[in-house]
């Protein structure tokens, strides 16, 4: 594990968190695994108990831990689900200690800070680092740790004293120290100071860590006099001082760092730069640049009781700044204290109460955030009511839902005592109450905390909407009180529709108001689940609303939708980018009065609307793939079934480059270790009659070469080709090859031959050209661009050169087909299509009665370009482009593991079809004749309900087991009844019970056969249970 500590100096306060998350934030755009810890030297367990106004928000994880909003930003910068155990304070680790000396775990030792305190502290540290947060098996690469406060506090010291020692235990390319400093400029000099920062790093070195980076703080870039005057003080190179000085927005921070190639350095401290690949922070780029250039704002009233610190809702404003970014909105959050729209405030502070109504009023919509205690309550619910009843869009997150119920039943309902019994514990109309597993006398860790499951109750509703018509959400909570479940009725009979519950149904987890546009509360905390670039669901869902989109989500369900007056939305700000980012249609279509016109000019309207007016899609039937789909596909494309547009297009942008197809070339073929002789045998396989079975190859490839040896498996390839049908394109020797072969097969000539491979062949199908030299070999054949005539528009080469009289390719041969049997291989049905200018040799042949089978004379590969690819290649893998896929291991045909085939140096496939794909996509589980030798790559195995096989416990008890197969042999069925009364057991057969797929020696500890390869879906932290069974079978 490499390790990065980020520590702070001067003074708090400076974006360590910031910083920590950044340098994470690059590294994970060097394709590296990054987890994250921070350090908190408080002595509180957590942060679950502190104030808002003192610690900011209390950060809430998936498993329910209550910690530092640190942890917030590491989530939301680097995409990543932490843990409990990635906060580490003070409080936690001398419980720990603690703990262990009250169960003697320390065998009556004396308990000190050094090394008990130092070592807790430092296992913690390494055990935590190691537990993966993004989703995938295995440690990461690298944990960056920030430890909070400034160095020289004395409730840090214990942490400062175990990262000394954590850093001499790895050694020097597993650590790296980033020390973040201030560098003030006074007002009246001007100048940047140094001295904070040098006293700083000088005291951290007097407690044994020297940084290796400095990350300077200041309003404007370090000058480099600065940047020398540091490095020489604080004994760190100028290259590893980086200055990280005010931005428009935290999201440049990455960019700073990745600017001063702080990776470069930072990957060099770690010894990971051979590993690691250049930043791609293309996404943090344009999300920075995007929130620089927004013009247009939203007005957002958040009425709450700690406005007083903006940090008390970090993730609520988060949220909102990403729902606005997808919006294509700045985020204006106008911060109103609850207790100044109170009546009392009218007296007490009249100025400050005129201030937040019309602050209210002026928004485009109302968010009451979480809290705790009854201050503000009333003029949270004077807010609630006010959206509720001017149809102001409202978001009610946690106490903000249970202030909606309140004030609906106190206005609707007229139950002017309805209370929460936090607030009035003697209220007569308890509408929300204490959870009855809660503790009122513990505050720590006691509530609902952590991610659960909310069940959407209708599929109507506009949250079910939002979150993309799912069954369920997942979201994390924080909260003591709840609900009353015994008023739940008579609140939906009011209108009040409690849409979301938990999975007991007891619980209300999200609240709508159909009557209104948009009036939503939830009890869980929806912000802290939103990242950059996948905001909250009710977030946007608000945003949405508060710029004027009239309920969009009720219309993405269906893209044809219907155009009415009142849809043309009326709109408080202009953003058309807004309506066709969600799905909806614009004002304009297509004027049916001129559809006419343009469909006798060629146009074809191929696609309408149910009444048979509104024009949804256009072709253009002279052109190769020309559409046009008024509304908007890409919507409904998911992974693995991609828009048939999209698709098409996608096609459409392969036939025209071959650029962009993939191609495997067998390793096998290209190896000195084994002769072409003995490659080109391996075609020849022998079944029954002596007939050649060969794994179907999507296209056969015979270049260019010289000299005789692996001739005769290249002439095989030509037949099988030929005969099969398979595409089959020859160039140069591969066109003499077609010749020889064709004059064999079809004329019974099994002389025929190239005097190249026997000068006494009795029928010279290829020959030397007079014009050559036997003796000099060097530039003596026939080389360079020469012209080929076609000899009939009609051929297939004539076409794909786009219905040329001739083209100019590039040669290089001695040897080419003998005139004088271009009439006998003609009359028998191979077409000469090209010749020279002479007219007398052959460039250029096909076989009518198949599909692709060409010959080129030349080398049409010397010509190829991006973008321009050769024309006999682009036809060749056109048609050879039959449900052919990627596995991830090899490459597959028809379901097939195809074999490495050697057709003379080259067998080229591609990754996926484009002889009409959509015929051929929908279905690429294709049936298997006999002649096939491997008949599925993934076979289902059944495990036999074997009581004593050791197989069943190694695969988890299953039934059955689904591994890859590759054989052509397998156990004699006939054989297993006397092999089994010998005590060999065959544990596993497949579907049909006649193949023998797994073996067991029960006298053996472990004695294990598979017919199955285990190894091709063994995974890191998820290894082949056979292999696992190996490792262990002593234990």
């Amino acid at each position: 594990m490499k390790y990065v500590l980020v520590t702070g100096g001067v003074v708090s306060g400076l974006g360590k968190g910031v910083t920590a998350s950044s340098v994470g934030v690059v590294l994970k755009a060097c394709g590296l695994r990054v987890t994250s810890i921070k350090i908190d030297p408080y002595l509180n367990t957590d942060a679950g108990t502190m104030s808002p106004f003192e610690h900011g928000e209390v950060f809430v994880l998936d498993d329910g831990g209550e910690v530092d909003l640190d942890l917030g930003n590491y989530e939301r910068f680097l995409d990543v689900t932490l843990t409990r155990d990635n906060n580490i304070t003070t409080g936690k680790i001398y419980q720990s200690v603690l703990d262990k000396e009250r169960r003697g775990d320390y065998l009556g030792k004396t308990v000190q800070v050094v090394p008990h305190i130092t070592d807790a502290i430092k296992n913690w540290v390494e055990l935590v680092s190691v537990i993966p947060v993004d989703g995938k098996e295995g440690p990461a690469d690298v944990c960056v740790i920030e430890l909070g406060g400034t160095v020289g506090d004395i409730e840090s010291m214990p942490f400062i004293e175990a990262l000394r020692q954590l850093f001499f235990s790895v050694g020097q390319d597993n650590f790296c120290l980033i020390h973040v400093s201030l560098i003030p400029v006074l007002g009246v000099v001007g100048e940047q100071k140094t001295k904070p920062t040098q006293h700083s790093v000088r005291e951290l070195r007097a407690l044994g860590l020297t940084p290796h980076f400095l990350a300077c703080r200041s309003a404007q870039p370090l000058l480099e006099s600065t940047k020398q005057k540091l490095s020489q003080f604080c004994h760190v190179a100028v290259g590893n001082i980086l200055n990280i000085h005010d931005v428009p927005n935290i999201w440049h921070v990455p960019l700073l760092l990745r600017n001063q190639n702080a990776h470069d350095a930072i990957l060099r401290q770690l010894n990971l730069l051979s590993v690691a690949a250049p930043p791609d922070l293309q996404e943090w780029t344009k999300r920075a640049e995007t929130f620089d250039n927004l013009t247009n704002s939203v007005r957002i009233a958040m009425v709450g009781k700690y406005v007083g610190l903006p940090d008390s809702y970090l993730s609520v404003v988060k949220a909102l700044l990403h729902a606005c970014i997808a919006c294509s909105l700045k985020p204006s959050v106008d911060w109103i204290a609850a207790s100044d729209l109170e009546d009392d405030s009218a007296k007490l502070t009249p100025e400050a109460h005129a201030t937040a109504w019309e602050t209210l009023r002026n928004a485009a919509c109302v968010l009451v955030p979480g809290g705790f205690g009854d201050r503000g309550v009333r003029g949270m619910i004077l807010a609630a009511k006010y959206a509720r009843e001017n149809k102001v869009p409202y978001l009610g997150i946690c106490l903000g839902m249970q202030i909606s119920v309140i004030e609906f039943a106190r206005s609707v309902l007229d139950l002017e005592r309805a209370n929460s019994t936090e607030f009035d514990a003697e209220t007569p109309d308890p509408f929300v109450i204490f959870m009855p597993e809660g503790s009122k006398t513990h505050m720590g860790s006691t509530m609902r905390l952590g991610c659960r499951r909310t069940l959407f109750q209708t599929p109507d509703c506009i949250t079910a909407k939002l979150y993309h018509n799912s069954e369920y959400v997942d979201e994390r909570h924080r909260h003591r009180y709840e609900v009353n479940p015994e008023v739940v009725g008579i609140l939906e009979e009011a209108g009040l529709k409690f849409v979301g519950k938990d999975e007991t149904g007891k619980r209300m987890e999200i609240l709508e108001l159909p009557s209104h546009p948009f009036y939503v509360g939830a009890q869980f905390h929806p912000e802290f689940k939103s990242r950059p670039g996948r905001p909250s669901a009710l977030f946007l869902g608000l945003i949405l609303a508060a710029t004027g989109l009239n309920q969009p989500w009720s219309k993405l369900k269906n893209l044809h939708i219907k155009f009415s007056e009142k849809w043309i939305l009326k709109r408080r700000y202009n953003g058309d980018q807004i309506a066709e980012s969600y799905g909806l249609l614009p004002a304009t279509e297509v004027n049916p009065e001129v559809v006419g016109i343009l469909e006798e000019a060629g146009l074809k309207f191929v696609g309408k609307d149910e009444t048979g007016k509104r024009m949804e899609i256009l072709e253009l039937p002279s052109h190769p793939f020309y559409v046009g789909a008024q509304f908007h596909p890409e919507f409904k494309s998911r992974p693995g079934r991609p828009s048939a547009l999209f698709l098409g297009a996608f096609i459409g942008l392969l036939r025209n480059n071959l650029d962009d197809l993939f191609f495997l070339i067998f390793p096998e073929l290209c190896s000195v270790k084994l002769g072409r002789e003995k490659r080109a045998k391996k075609l020849k396989r022998k079944k029954g009659g002596g007939e050649v079975v060969m794994v179907n190859a999507a296209c056969v490839l015979v270049p260019g070469g010289f000299g005789d040896r692996g001739v005769r498996g290249m002439i095989l390839a030509a037949k099988y080709a030929r005969e099969n049908k398979v595409p089959y394109l020859g160039i140069c020797l591969g066109m003499q090859i077609s010749v020889i072969e064709f004059a064999r097969s079809v004329l019974d000539l099994e002389r025929a031959n190239s005097t190249e491979f026997d000068a006494e062949t009795p029928d010279p199908f290829v020959i030397f050209m007079p014009e050559g030299s036997k003796t000099h070999m060097g530039s003596t054949m026939r080389l360079g661009c020469r012209r080929t005539l076609f000899q009939t528009p009609d051929c297939i080469t004539a076409k794909l050169y786009h219905n040329s009289e001739y083209v100019d390719e590039r040669h290089r041969h001695r040897y080419e087909v003998n005139p004088e049997v271009v009439g006998i291989l003609e009359e028998a049905g191979l077409k000469f299509v090209g010749k020279d200018e002479t007219g007398k040799r052959m460039e250029i042949l096909e076989l009518p009665s198949h599909p692709f089978y060409v010959g080129a004379q030349f080398h049409p590969e010397f010509k190829s370009r991006p973008g321009r690819p050769s024309a006999l290649f682009l036809e060749a893998i056109e048609l050879a482009l039959d449900s052919v896929i990627w596995l991830g291991f090899g490459w597959m045909h028809k379901g097939v593991l195809l074999q490495s085939l050697p057709i003379c140096d080259f067998l080229m496939i591609a990754s996926t079809a484009l002889n009409q794909p959509w015929s051929k996509l929908k279905n690429l589980h294709i049936k298997f004749s006999e002649k096939w030798i491997l008949k599925r790559s993934t076979m289902e195995t059944k495990l036999q309900k074997a009581m004593g096989s050791f197989l069943q416990l190694k695969y988890h008890n299953s039934e059955y087991v689904d591994e890859r197969h590759r054989h052509r042999y397998e156990v004699n069925p006939e054989v297993v009844g006397i092999l089994e009364e010998a005590g060999l057991k065959f544990v596993g057969k497949d579907e049909t019970g006649k193949r023998m797929e797994i073996l067991e020696l029960p006298s053996h500890p472990f004695y294990v056969g598979a017919q199955f390869h285990p190894e091709f879906k063994s995974r890191p932290g998820r290894p082949s249970a056979l292999f696992l069974g190996t490792d262990r079978s002593r234990d």
